[in-house]
């Protein structure tokens, strides 16, 4: 019994520090790594008898809001599609208690952060290939471009944007100790994938993704009180206006320079108006768990519509009005919640860590979650694929917690 144990925990270990490559590479692989990790936690708590999972500071609010969820069923349009919602907030939870269970040590920790610079160095380095190439060299996707006629690469993900968003997400992790704890050689290849996944998401022309990366960073440097990298930053905007692609000028006087229509786009506008409405008519538990799309034709505004017509069924492209549209401002409230207690549970180890590796890395996710919520403000990447990210980075967080607590685990 003791080796089968040992195999499932094995089996648990690797799956976690492999799941960011099955992540970028396809949906089939990311959904045998996200049934490898949960079942083999699953499986090794039955084996051992252990009847719970590890105690977190963010298990109550994310409780209270799938209870919220279902509750919301009450004006759901489609309980088919609400039952599928509730089936997939229950597999994140999962994903984020087994992985802050499964991360047993710093070396198991170290692993996967080196893995996810891998990863990202992969990525940004395809999508590099495609944008010289014109087709990527894992997947062999063509080159895409925009309305404006600006090339976007995706790299081996279907859209340029959840290329953006992955790397994004991941890539504040590796910039943390690239530029403020690792030495020698390792800082060179840390510093290398950061630089690669920078330009990834460069050249995804992302606007949510850049943003969301960028504020992650001056997150970091503004705590540490870095103040090259302050220079830096502040140099960079100086010289924005100066180096954006022509088109993105041209784009830029076309919408008379407005931030939002600059960034989001018109047709984004119209989503956002339908997304209140729905928040507005039904305020308190929504339209029903994972119905948006279905309840979007019917909530549509016809001034709206007159300025950028949309389909009938279309995601919100912002976390936050979809989640206040679905489960109503309570939910979105509780969402909030769970968040708070998320960045306080990762400042504290910041704070009261004597481990500068903890610390940094600490740091590190939680700009992680800043770029992700960021980027969330114009992408609907909870509701999507590429929300596991969001969800790993969560259980990486949590996960430091028992590293605080059992210094010989350090």
């Amino acid at each position: 019994m003791q080796k089968f144990i040992k195999i499932i925990e094995k089996f648990n270990y690797w799956g976690i520090i492999l799941l960011p490559f099955a992540l970028a590479i396809s949906t089939g692989m990311l959904n045998a790594f996200i049934g490898m990790v949960i079942g083999t936690c699953i499986v090794n708590k039955v084996l051992k008898k252990e009847w719970h999972f590890i105690k977190t500071p963010v298990n109550l609010p994310f409780l209270f809001f799938i209870l919220v969820a279902l509750i919301s069923f009450y004006n759901s349009v489609d309980y088919k599609s609400s039952f599928k919602g509730i089936e997939k907030l229950l597999k994140y939870s999962l994903l984020f208690l087994a992985c802050a269970e499964g991360v047993k040590d710093i070396k198991h920790l170290k692993r996967i952060i080196a893995s996810i610079a891998f990863f990202v160095g992969l990525i940004g380095l395809d999508g590099i290939w495609q944008f010289i190439f014109k087709r990527d060299f894992i997947h062999g996707h063509n080159l895409l471009s925009c309305s404006i006629n600006l090339p976007r690469v995706t790299a081996s993900f279907s859209a340029p944007n959840g290329m953006g968003i992955y790397l994004a997400v991941l890539t504040p992790l590796l910039f943390g100790p690239a530029f403020f704890y690792l030495k020698g050689w390792k800082r060179y290849l840390v510093t290398v994938a950061v630089t690669l996944g920078g330009v990834g998401i460069l050249l995804t022309f992302s606007g949510g993704a850049a943003i969301g990366f960028f504020v992650a960073v001056l997150f970091m440097a503004i705590i540490l009180k870095h103040r090259i990298i302050l220079a830096l930053i502040l140099a960079v905007l100086l010289m924005s206006p100066f180096i954006i692609p022509k088109n993105l000028k041209n784009w830029a006087k076309e919408v008379n320079y407005n931030p939002i229509e600059f960034v989001c786009g018109t047709t984004r506008i119209t989503l956002y108006a339908t997304a209140a409405n729905m928040i507005r008519q039904h305020p308190v538990i929504g339209v029903g768990v994972n119905t948006f799309s279905k309840n979007y034709g019917s909530y549509k505004l016809v001034e709206m519509e007159k300025y950028a017509p949309t389909e009938d069924r279309m995601y919100a492209h912002n976390n936050f009005l979809q989640m206040g549209a679905e489960v109503g401002l309570l939910g979105l409230g509780i969402f909030v919640w769970f968040l708070v207690m998320l960045f306080r549970s990762g400042w504290q180890i910041y704070k009261r860590s004597e481990s500068e590796f903890l610390k940094i890395t600490a740091l590190s996710l939680i700009a992680c979650v800043v770029a992700f919520l960021i980027n969330g403000l114009t992408e609907t990447s909870l509701y999507n694929q590429i929300g596991v990210s969001f969800w790993f980075i969560v259980g990486l967080l949590l996960c430091l917690n028992k590293f605080l607590e059992n210094k010989e685990l350090s």
